[in-house]
């Protein structure tokens, strides 16, 4: 997880008899940034610091006032927080001096159930927590008097967790050039496809990933709908979720970013690649059961353009595969560990079937365990979607009723008479098979 250094942080202050402080105050401090996500960080340091009684304001230009909460007695006089230095405050984050080990060290005692947590009295009056692990990269790394960390010393952010950086350490100097990278705004407009990049990464350890940018993607999306206890419907065309892609050069697999931050242009391409060749490469790893465009599972199709819903089509191709009992089935995937899906056309009704890997079935008195799976679909022709039928019943000793897909019982299949296709969904240039349906 890579660490990044904020230029403020908002400290909420409650008073507690444990703290080493002279006033005897324990903060909780958060980046102050101005977003959506400080927004929810400020609910639950403001409830953790005053239990909700009071409303905290942050005003344009950063000034803070305290109002009374509806819980709040009639004449309480906010003065009291400033009385006793429990009053929440944006505090600048810079190098400072003088962190000391906090007189209890360590939350949770010494038998060591729980996450061990260390106190750090900061110089400006209250004390924080912080790991274990940020507690021994100190103390590998500076010198302790009496308790007192040598040098200067920032509070920094790791995920959700705040970090003490000693100004000597190695974390300080990756956190500070990764905070100077983040300051850095480069816009999708003045890339083009192929170029080569930095994107800010808080997942890897060095806070940044060098990609390939690959230009605006739309994804289409599938859903399955079971309204109501007669079919179960499979729309091809949900939705479409607009996205930046970029390559992972590490990797076989794609990034599917909607806002991303992108911190340098590492090499700029000579040409740019064809955004309809690479939706065209994603479909067919997509139609062979390999899902690697990460954060979106559900893609269908992806687009290099926007497309109208409505203009999603499917078709039925045949293809030359037959089958006999006991032969192996197609799978999908680098796993294998879905089978094929097939449409198949038998004694003029429309089925998908697929070759169960284990032998299961749902119904488990159906002979055709160990066969074919044929469930009946309600499909046509450039629809795109194609709805699987279903049955209630009973089971015997139970209360209730409950669903499964109607498969085809039959002592025998005439495997010769079945007809294969592939479902392919279609938009403008854009074309994959369906590998796998619910079924």
């Amino acid at each position: 997880m890579s660490t990044k250094i904020f230029d403020q942080l908002y400290v909420t202050i409650q008073y507690r008899k444990d703290a080493n402080n002279e006033s005897g105050l324990l903060g909780f401090a958060s980046p102050y940034t101005k977003d959506a996500a400080f927004k929810k960080r400020k609910e639950t340091q403001d409830k953790w610091a005053y239990g909700g009684g009071i409303n905290v304001i942050i005003d344009a230009e950063d000034g803070i006032t305290v109002e009374p909460g509806p819980r709040v007695n009639p004449g309480w006089d906010a003065s009291a927080l400033f009385i006793a230095n429990c009053y929440p405050r944006i505090v600048k984050n810079e190098p400072t001096e003088g962190f000391q080990l906090a007189k209890s060290v360590r939350r949770y005692g010494w038998s060591g159930s729980g996450n061990v947590v260390w106190r750090i009295s900061d110089p400006r009056g209250f004390d924080l927590e912080i790991s274990s692990e940020n507690f021994a990269s100190i103390i590998n790394c500076c010198d302790l008097e009496k308790g007192t960390i040598k040098g200067r010393c920032v509070w920094g952010r790791a995920g959700a967790n705040n970090v003490l950086l000693p100004e000597a350490s190695e974390p300080y100097q990756q956190a500070s050039t990764l905070t100077k990278k983040s300051q850095v705004k480069i816009s999708t407009r003045d890339l083009q496809p192929g170029d080569m990049v930095e994107i800010l990464s808080p997942n890897t350890a060095e806070g940044v990933e060098k990609c390939q940018y690959l230009g605006k993607y739309w994804f289409i999306t599938f859903e399955n709908d079971h309204n109501d206890r007669s079919h179960y419907t499979t729309r091809f065309n949900h939705k479409q979720v607009e996205r930046f892609l970029f390559k992972n050069l590490k990797g076989d697999h794609y990034n599917a970013i909607a806002t991303p931050r992108i911190s340098a242009v590492v090499e700029r391409a000579d040409t740019p690649i064809s955004k309809l060749d690479v939706a065209n490469q994603i479909n067919q790893q997509l139609a062979a059961g390999e899902y690697v465009v990460y954060n979106m599972y559900s893609a269908m199709l992806v687009s290099p353009v926007k497309v109208n819903l409505d203009d999603v089509k499917t078709r039925l191709e045949p293809v030359n595969f037959s089958y006999q009992e006991g032969q192996a089935w197609p799978t999908l995937g680098k796993d294998r560990y879905h089978s094929r899906t097939f449409v198949v056309r038998y004694q003029d009704q429309l089925y998908i079937t697929k070759k169960d890997l284990h032998g299961a079935c749902y119904n488990k008195q159906d002979p055709t365990a160990d066969h074919l799976k044929l469930v009946p679909i309600k499909y046509t022709e450039g629809e795109a979607h194609l709805q699987t039928q279903w049955e209630t019943y009973s089971p015997r000793g139970m209360w209730g009723f409950t669903t499964h897909q109607r498969t085809k019982v039959v002592d025998k299949f005439d495997y010769d008479a079945l007809q294969y296709f592939d479902l392919k969904i279609r938009v403008g240039d854009v074309e994959r098979a369906v590998g796998y349906i619910q079924a």
